[in-house]
């Protein structure tokens, strides 16, 4: 269907359909060029829908005052899934991309808005409002977002247990107070998890690249990149506000953020609490301006900020860093991060999420090149064994490595820990042409070791029981 052509601006229940009921399924149905204006459930397909949407694809521009949404105005209890809309929407209060208003465990899936939405409250580029057990998986929203209140570039205000997962936004994001990368506001119980936004943020008070304010909700496995600018308080490269009883855990940001105060690399000002997670954006303000935090009075473990990226060299909270350590699978490992080591090269040497690269054996993984050049020489090189291996310390006090002439009469040996940290490296003298012996003063465990010689170099593992 193309040019549909609606104009009733004083009139609610308006789109091709008025309203759909619990039963009914739309599926396969393409509109374009689209020019619809009422007043309150106002969507391109349906203005309030109970039932089933398949499939569906939209364009063109909306208009109304509440619950407008490029798709669909109001989804009560209805499944969404795979629907695509580019509509420019315009409205007041509960205005989205796609949905205008996903409510009471509706359900939307697989699905995408990239029209320009502007609105004054719950304004997001996916949905506005996102309420009730309602939930948003596998989606994502680009188009840029402008409102005045609970602003989001997915969705603008997203409470009580509602559920964001495996979604994204990237669209420039403007409002004044509560403006968020991904959500504006997250109430109570409120998820989201495995989800980034990427866009720039702009506001005044209460503005984070991914939320503007984590009131009692759950913000996990979850990044935000871009830059983030605000005029006011609260200010945060991932969370402006994070409130009393409110959770941000295994989540990063690797935006600037810059206000005027209670400014912070990962939280303007934190109440709840804040577990493994970490900040490396530049952090500017000019007051109460922290690398990790600005203002806390909540609790903040496990996590730190890049001192040096963020020209911050403290905080209201965490532990600061260097960029070396923070590239380091040690910094995290001493704070008993579920974090390995992969040779997949990915956000510049600082940890990512396993969701990022489609990795599932850990929460986090962290790219060591050092470590990733030993792990290659043990897969090319053989030439030096060792013996007894394993070597059981209460029956040998030596380890002898058998190397080839070439080598010379004198090696360098260094011990490294199965993570890839080093631990010992020293001059050995090769007896006979052909061995050397070490005692090694070490804890029972699997070690790789690393022999050098005449510019040569060998690699092995060593295995020590006590």
């Amino acid at each position: 269907i193309a040019g549909l052509y609606i104009n009733r601006p004083d009139s609610d229940y308006i789109g091709l359909f008025g309203v759909s009921s619990a039963g009914c399924t739309v599926t396969d149905l393409r509109l374009s060029e689209l020019d619809i204006t009422g007043r309150n459930y106002v969507g391109g397909v349906i203005g309030y829908n109970a039932g089933n949407l398949i499939r569906i694809s939209t364009s063109g521009k909306l208009g109304g005052d509440a619950y407008v949404g490029g798709t669909v105005g109001n989804n009560f209890r209805g499944e969404i899934v795979e629907l695509y809309s580019h509509v420019d929407v315009i409205g007041e209060n509960h205005a989205g991309g796609l949905v205008g208003y996903n409510d009471r465990g509706g359900k939307i899936r697989d699905s995408a808005a990239t029209g320009e939405i502007t609105g004054i409250e719950n304004v997001g580029g996916l949905i506005g409002n996102n309420y009730r057990a309602s939930q948003v998986i596998n989606s994502y929203a680009t188009g840029d977002v402008t409102g005045t209140q609970r602003v989001g570039g997915l969705v603008g205000y997203h409470y009580p247990g509602a559920v964001v997962k495996n979604s994204s936004a990237s669209g420039d994001i403007k409002g004044v107070i509560q403006v968020g990368g991904l959500v504006g506001v997250l109430g109570s119980d409120a998820i989201v998890s495995n989800s980034f936004a990427s866009g720039k943020v702009e506001g005044e008070d209460q503005v984070g690249g991914l939320a503007g304010m984590n009131r009692v909700g759950r913000i996990e496995k979850s990044m935000s990149k871009g830059l983030v600018l605000a005029t006011g308080n609260q200010v945060g490269g991932l969370v402006g506000f994070n409130f009393t009883n409110s959770v941000i855990k295994n989540s990063y940001t690797i935006a600037s953020a810059a206000g005027d105060s209670i400014v912070g690399g990962l939280v303007g000002e934190n109440s709840g609490t804040i577990f493994s997670s970490y900040s490396s954006g530049k952090v500017e303000g000019n007051d109460e301006t922290g690398g990790l935090v600005g203002h806390n009075s909540g609790t903040v473990s496990r996590s730190f900020w890049d001192f040096e990226s963020s020209g911050q060299l403290v905080s209201a909270g965490g532990i600061a860093k260097s960029t070396a350590e923070m590239h380091n699978i040690h910094s995290y490992l001493d704070s008993r991060w579920d974090i390995q080591i992969t040779e997949i090269e990915h956000n510049n040497g600082y940890p990512f999420l396993s969701w990022e690269e489609g990795l599932d054996r850990s929460v986090w993984y962290v790219t060591d090149e050092d470590y990733l050049d030993l792990m290659g020489l043990v897969e090319r090189l053989d030439d030096v064994y060792s013996y007894p291996n394993p070597i059981r310390a209460d029956k040998n006090n030596f380890v002898n490595f058998i190397v080839p002439p070439d080598y010379g009469e004198k090696i360098t040996l260094a011990i490294y820990r199965v993570d890839g940290h080093q631990l010992i490296e020293k001059r050995l003298r090769v007896n006979n042409g052909r061995m050397a012996t070490w005692n090694p003063r070490l804890a029972s465990g699997t070690y790789i070791y690393l022999i050098k010689g005449r510019g040569q170099s060998s690699s092995g593992t060593l295995t020590i029981i006590r």
